[in-house]
């Protein structure tokens, strides 16, 4: 009976080439030439002759599978939890995790991430003034309102403080106005730009303009701000409010009506003050 040789009847794996073994036809190999990681199979039995030369196959080999360079091994590349896997110009690189409170943001030529303190438009604090008793002022010239002043002390020069107020004023005798005034440091207390009108004449400049009300002496005004400083300071910041009559001897009520009565016509309320620093 006649014998027939088959040969191999599947590839056989014979893993990273080595040099001084002996190959034959369908070994296949994996061989790294010139960066290229590629296998290749043997074509004709062969020893010591490598299946690539700068990449390309030759003699008893021909490419099986043609790879690319040689990659990244990422878990040997990103060490410790919270890294961050990234290109660059050359391939993957390893950001090592950041600081609690840091950002992720590009760096300062835009070719590469990096960890950093998130600034810009960020309340750094927020500073409350409640009143909730009642306050009057009879003056032609602004006097302070008792207990509607509140302090801030800046963490940074180029913050800026936005300052807001909800205040329940009342008045039936007279033409009445109000504004905020700014002390840094204990320096004295004057008017910010652009807090009051423009100076024009006899008008009186303001803040909240004329807050009469007649003829009913239980009706009550809310009257609400908000206003920017940009202080360039960490010194502390005091703001307070100020009202005035435009003439005679009358009083500008807060927090209660004119008659105050003691009925159900009658009332009580409270105003507020905030200040808030935003990060630059």
């Amino acid at each position: 009976m006649a014998t027939i040789d088959l040969g191999k009847i599947k590839l056989v794996w014979r893993g990273t080439y080595n040099n001084g073994t002996a190959y034959t036809v369908d070994d296949v190999v994996q061989y790294t030439d010139s960066g290229l990681v590629s296998s290749y199979i043997c074509t004709t039995n062969s020893t010591g002759n490598a299946p690539s030369s700068s990449g390309t196959a030759h003699g008893s080999w021909a490419y099986l599978a043609k790879g690319g360079a040689a990659g990244t091994d990422v878990g040997t590349t990103i060490t410790t939890q919270g890294d961050v896997l990234y290109r660059d110009g050359s391939g993957l690189q390893r950001l090592a995790k950041g600081t609690a409170g840091q950002v992720l943001k590009m760096n300062s030529g835009a070719t590469a991430p990096e960890w950093g303190t998130d600034v810009g438009g960020k309340i750094g604090q927020i500073v409350t003034t409640i009143k909730t008793d009642t306050a009057s002022v009879n003056a032609t010239t602004y006097t302070d309102m008792a207990g509607l002043s509140i302090a801030i002390t800046p963490t940074a020069t180029s913050s800026k403080i936005l300052l807001m107020g909800s205040l329940i004023t009342m008045n039936v005798d007279q033409y009445c106005y109000g504004r905020v005034v700014r002390d840094i440091g204990g320096g004295g207390y004057s008017v910010p730009t652009y807090w009051i009108g423009v100076s024009d004449g006899s008008r009186i400049q303001s803040l909240t303009g004329n807050l009469y009300h007649n003829p009913d002496g239980n009706r009550g005004r809310q009257d609400g701000f908000n206003l920017i400083d940009t202080p360039n300071t960490t010194s502390a910041c005091t703001y307070k409010m100020q009202y005035r009559q435009s003439s005679g001897s009358y009083t500008i009520y807060l927090n209660r009506s004119s008659t105050d009565a003691n009925s159900t016509s009658g009332w009580r309320s409270v105003s507020t003050l905030v200040a808030m620093e935003i990060l630059a």
